[in-house]
């Protein structure tokens, strides 16, 4: 039988294999593991990533960092409010590529792309009510 640890641990190390950088949360929530400095930790190295999920904290959450520090931005979509606010950008500047997306545990979803080779600071709604960018130095 597949347990949810299971599941987690697995999500992370898939994360990992995209030289995504991981690190665990503290359960159902989405703050760092209490005394871990995620920004010195965050990892794509499998054997970290199985210690942390497999022994340490097998119910922990999983956090990525962003920007640079894995390759990926990510746009974070609130709730219907952010929806409306992400419409009217793309009205006026023209639809986003098809990525990857994933739901969030708050209703709202996280749009995955590629860092560019610049700086891209981290934001909140600065771009549209209830729209968040996720880059340097931030994480989901």
């Amino acid at each position: 039988m597949i347990t949810q640890t299971d599941l987690m641990l697995q999500a992370a190390i898939g994360y990992a294999r995209r030289g995504w950088r991981v690190f665990p949360c503290r359960p159902k929530d989405k703050r760092p593991i209490k005394g871990l400095e995620w920004r010195k930790y965050a990892t794509s190295d499998e054997e970290m990533i199985r210690e942390w999920w497999g022994k340490l904290w097998p119910d922990a959450n999983i956090g990525l960092a962003t920007g640079g520090a894995s390759g990926v931005v990510v746009l974070d979509v609130d709730g219907e409010e952010g929806e409306r606010s992400l419409e009217e950008l793309e009205a006026a500047y023209g639809e986003l590529p098809r990525t990857l997306e994933a739901r969030t545990g708050g209703g709202g979803r996280h749009i995955f792309f590629k860092a560019p080779n610049w700086y891209v600071p981290n934001s909140v709604k600065k771009i549209g009510k209830n729209l968040d960018i996720r880059g340097d130095g931030g994480y989901i």
